[in-house]
């Protein structure tokens, strides 16, 4: 069954975005939500299309994805604070 994917990332550098822009829309159904914000379902779960979707990405970018049907948050370079934060309060 496909899950239901939520996907954010940030790099200022345009050809990054590009490439991860890409590997998104190659997942199948996706659909963006705003810059940089996409919406897939996909078999995967959120680590592997952390590992997947991270490979041209550099310490100065950001990537988050949640997988929202199985209550799963996965990240990449997320900023200590903040991933703490979120490792304290989500609910599984």
């Amino acid at each position: 069954m496909a899950n239901n994917i939520f996907i954010f990332f940030e790099t200022e550098d345009s050809q990054r975005k590009e490439n991860i822009s890409k590997r998104i829309k190659n997942l199948g159904n996706t659909t963006p939500v705003s810059d940089n914000f996409w919406y897939t379902n996909s078999e995967a779960t959120s680590e592997q299309l952390v590992r997947h979707l991270s490979q041209d990405l550099t310490d100065m970018d950001q990537l988050l994805v949640v997988d929202a049907q199985n209550n799963q948050s996965h990240w990449f370079n997320m900023e200590d604070k903040k991933a703490v934060r979120l490792t304290q309060h989500w609910r599984m």
